[in-house]
This record gives C-alpha cells, structure tokens and sequence, in this order.
C-alpha cells in the first residue's frame, strides 16, 4: 500500500510543476509581444531561435487549468489528513484552533512580503525610471487583500491578478470545517449540498465580483481533491467509469472558454479526478512509475511554489514597464520572458528561508 510520504511526494511535485506553468505562462502574456498582436504582424522578425521559443511557450497556453489544479491540489492536501483520521477512529474529533492557526501560518508570511515587495518595485520605478506610483497599490487596497475582503471596490493590490486565487482559498478554508462537520456523518450529503448551493447562486445571478459569492462558485472544484482525499482513505468506493471519466479531460480542454469560467473549471477538475487517484493508488504499472518520476524531478519547486505563485507577476511586470520605459514596445524575442521566469524563480526560492520555512508545519 503506497504510504502518506510517498503521495504527498507525488502531490509535491504537481505543485512544483504546477507553480511553474503558471509563471511560464504568464511570462508568454506580460514579457513578450503577444502571438496575434505581435508575430503573425511580423512573423519574418522571427529567426529560428525565436521560432523554436514561440512553439515551447504556447505550452503554456493553459493557465487557467494550472489554477485548477492548484483547486484540486488544495481540497485534497487539506482533506486527506482528516479524511484518513475519520476512517481510522470512531473518536474522531477536529482541531479547529490548529487548523487555522496552521492556515494562518501558510498563507501570511508570504502573503505580506508580496505586498512588500510591490511597494518596493513600485517607489524603485517611481523614483530611478520615472514612473507613476499605481492607484492599485493604496492602503485600503492593500489592507484589502491581506484581510481577502476584496469586494468590486477593492481589486487586488498591484495588478497582481494571481491573488484572485488565494482570496478564494482563504475563504474555502474558513468555510471547509463546516464542510466537515457535514462530511464526517453524512458524506455524501456534503457534496450535495455544495453542488446545489453554486447551482443556486450561479442561477440566481448575483454579483460575482464579491468574494462571498465567487467562494461558493469555485467550492465544487475545491471539493473534488476533498473527493479523491475521501476515495484514497476508502470512505468512498470509486466508482469504474475511469474510462468515460478520463474523456473529460482532453473535453474540458476543447470547451475551455465557451462556457462560463466555473462551469469550464468544474469540468476539468472532474477530468483530473481519475488522473489523481491513477498516480495515487497502489496500482504499480511502467507507465505509472515513469509519470510519477517525471511529475518528482518538480518537487524541488514545490517547497517555494506558494511564494512563487503570489510573486512572480509583479516581477515581471516590473521588467516589463522598464523595458517599454525605453523601447515603447514588447520584444519579438523571448529573453525578457525567460528573464522574468528567472528573475522570479531566484527572488521566490531565496525569500521562501524566511516566509515558507520558518513557518510551515511539517507533514508526516
């Protein structure tokens, strides 16, 4: 039976490679001239090099689905410890003081050396290349997004579009011990009741912009790693329909885009449903062992994948607002790209000592 340690290895290295795609893609979007705007304008501007660049970043075309994961990842790292202690033990009983103390160890420290970091980058553009100080990084901005009561009236602090994310993750985690309280009696009964509660508001049509609202839509996405936590501890038997399950995926990709973000998102974290408990289980195959060896050489990443994530685009965008300082245009070429990969990767890994490793409680 495959151990705790070596599913949070594989977990990890998802993560890892998860956060990375991420940054390659928003690279491809904030460092380079655009596909459409840019190269298919000028594709003779383009040598070999550049071309070969061009094909290996539209791998990172699916950032959308990186976040996805992340959902999936979140759900099922949070639930698996707890799930597999209610299966364990008829005296079950939730540390609610732990949990959130833990929440709030992960998610702070990071969290406010972000908003540090964008002051800094905004007053080293303001005073050395003459740049204006943004709007979008005032106090009550700010304050919003580390307190994630970000409402049509507050946006994330910076631009910085990846914190959209994490506001929704907060609120997930202050919502999952009710979710629990439901799961641990009536199993089935809590996803029911999650489903039926998004349908409802996403039916009802309400201000999406508010976290409250947004929360309960991404809730469905979040539960299936919650789902798979509960498949794994075998409190649920999973049902044999991998082949139609696994169809999914490669459909979710193709609608990506003509339906509504939640309903798209739902979809493909349905698809990774099989995807997860196939590297998961204790089924030993060429194939499988192959993957989780590629899937681990990312691991290295996932001991600052959290930092990195909620860092790297205003890296980038700070690169980017110098170089259009003196150029006026984005380059057709991809070195300021991979500046921004690198730039952001080194600041992620050296700060993390300080904001991820100092605070972080170890798994067993």
């Amino acid at each position: 039976m495959k151990t705790h340690k070596e599913r949070f290895e594989i977990l990890d290295g998802l993560r890892g490679l998860a956060a990375l795609y991420v940054v390659f893609h928003h690279a491809r979007l904030v460092c380079w001239e655009s596909y459409y705007t840019g190269y298919l304008k000028h594709p003779d501007l383009y040598n070999h090099f550049d071309k070969a660049c061009l094909y290996f970043f539209s791998i990172f075309k699916y950032g959308s689905e990186a976040v996805t994961l992340f959902f999936v990842l979140s759900g099922l790292v949070i639930h698996y410890k707890q799930a597999h202690s209610i299966q364990g033990s008829d005296n079950f009983k939730f540390n609610l003081a732990g949990y959130i103390k833990n929440r709030v160890r992960r998610i702070f420290p990071p969290l406010i050396f972000c908003m540090l970091l964008m002051v800094i980058l905004a007053l080293t553009s303001m005073f050395f290349f003459r740049l204006p100080y943004p709007d979008n990084l005032s106090v009550k901005t700010i304050v919003a997004n580390l307190t994630f009561i970000t409402t049509p009236f507050f946006y994330v602090a910076g631009n910085n579009f990846p914190l959209w994310s994490l506001r929704v993750e907060w609120w997930i985690y202050m919502v999952y011990p009710l979710l629990l309280l439901i799961n641990r009696k009536k199993i089935y009964l809590g996803y029911i009741l999650v489903l039926a509660a998004s349908l409802i508001l996403y039916y009802l049509n309400f201000n999406r912009q508010y976290f409250w609202i947004e929360t309960f839509l991404y809730l469905p996405t979040w539960c299936i790693g919650a789902y798979i936590a509960d498949v794994l501890s075998e409190r649920i038997k999973f049902f044999k329909l991998l082949n139609i399950l696994l169809i999914l995926l490669p459909i979710s990709l193709i609608l990506q885009g003509k339906y509504n973000d939640y309903i798209s998102d739902f979809g493909f974290g349905i698809g990774l449903l099989p995807v997860f408990i196939f590297l998961l289980s204790d089924n030993k195959s060429l194939i499988k062992n192959a993957i989780n060896s590629l899937i681990g050489r990312f691991r290295f990443f996932s001991g600052f994948s959290y930092t990195l994530y909620i860092i790297h685009f205003p890296i980038q965008a700070f690169l980017t607002s110098i170089y259009l300082r003196y150029y006026n245009q984005l380059p057709h070429s991809f070195y300021l790209a991979f500046l921004g990969v690198f730039a952001s990767v080194l600041v992620a890994y050296l700060s993390h000592f300080y904001t991820e490793k100092k605070f972080i409680v170890r798994r067993n």
